[in-house]
């Protein structure tokens, strides 16, 4: 019977009483302690074998002894495999998979532990605390953060369409959001659905927030307020939609004396306005009640706050109008949606 070799390694296995001279040399156990040295080679590229780091019962040990793997000093350890599986120690049906296919070809990236416990959170995950279609204001300089968009009233679509910030097939997820979500219609025209539109490189406008702030709808969250009144209110229900305006035309009513030249008179304005504007008024130097004359302004600068005293030469003018400026105080900051 000839001497006969192990399965994995191809180790000799001398024939059991008749080996008497085939223990040593290069075709003899001395091959064999090179083959096991070799397992261990310090770059960790010795021969293939298979590792299992399981458990042992020691003498007094009332459990088996949990072994472990341990790699000390500035030791590596590489895993050329298309994913690291991880399972549960009691229930193998909860696995983890680690997996670097999404990695670039010749790229190396690196995942740094910070300096405390915590959970790993994917990108997805994340997204659900700041989900797509959220505003974001901040200082943010020339360049839109990644993943975000201006909110600047120019347009996004598809990568080969003609939209005037970003022309993208990474804009897919809010477009649909967009079309499918808020039920909006891309230029051109609503299709038969989102995909379709995308495809035929209709494009979807951004609303514009510059010089403008936030306001929450009036009905949000399904509960109607009216909290929000003047011009632009029948916008208040509708996403989207610019309310109020940077001017408002308030009317006026002043009186004063007869004296042509130093009259006082009383300039009253529905509610608080701030700024510069203009009434009209009539020809001078008249001591009756006197009728505007269309171009012939007189200009007050100044806070009113229901009424404001001016000088003016005339009797009576009523039912003038005054175009008045009225900016709430406020930052300048820029704007952005997540994509």
């Amino acid at each position: 019977m000839a001497d006969s070799f192990t399965p994995n390694l191809n180790l000799r296995k001398p024939e059991v009483g008749a080996a008497f001279d085939t223990w040593g040399g290069v075709a003899g156990l001395n091959n064999d302690l090179d083959l096991l040295d070799a397992v261990f080679l310090a770059t960790g590229l010795g021969a293939s074998v298979g590792l299992h780091v399981g458990t042992r019962t020691l003498p007094g040990d009332v459990t088996p002894t949990n072994m472990k793997l341990v790699i000390d000093g500035g030791g590596q350890l590489d895993a050329y495999a298309d994913g690291v599986t991880f399972r549960d120690n009691t229930d193998p049906t909860k696995v983890l998979t680690i997996s670097v296919a999404g990695i670039t070809t010749a790229t190396t990236r690196e995942l740094s532990a910070p300096d405390e416990s915590g959970t790993i959170a994917t990108r997805e995950y994340a997204a659900q605390r700041a989900p797509r279609g959220t505003v974001l204001y901040g200082y943010y300089g020339a360049a839109a953060p990644a993943g975000t968009l201006w909110l600047n009233g120019t347009t996004f679509g598809k990568g080969t369409s003609a939209a005037t910030q970003r022309a993208n097939d990474d804009t897919l997820p809010i477009y649909e959001h967009f079309w499918t979500t808020l039920n909006l219609t891309p230029v051109g025209g609503r299709g038969l659905t989102a995909l379709a539109d995308w495809a035929a490189n209709k494009v979807f406008t951004l609303p514009n927030h510059c010089g403008r702030a936030p306001f929450a709808l009036d009905n949000n969250g399904g509960i109607a307020n009216q909290n929000v009144l003047g011009p632009g209110a029948a916008n208040t229900t509708i996403r989207m939609q610019p309310v109020g305006q940077s001017t408002e035309v308030a009317a006026v009513s002043a009186t004063g004396g007869t004296n042509p030249t130093s009259t006082s008179g009383a300039l009253s304005v529905n509610g608080t306005q701030q700024g510069d504007f203009s009434i009209l008024r009539g020809a001078e130097g008249t001591d009756g009640p006197l009728i505007p004359q269309a171009g012939a302004t007189s200009t007050v600068t100044g806070f009113t706050a229901g009424s404001l005293t001016v000088n003016a030469a005339f009797v009576a003018v009523n039912g003038a109008t005054a175009s008045v400026t009225n900016v709430p105080p406020g930052m300048m900051c820029d704007c952005v949606i997540v994509m």
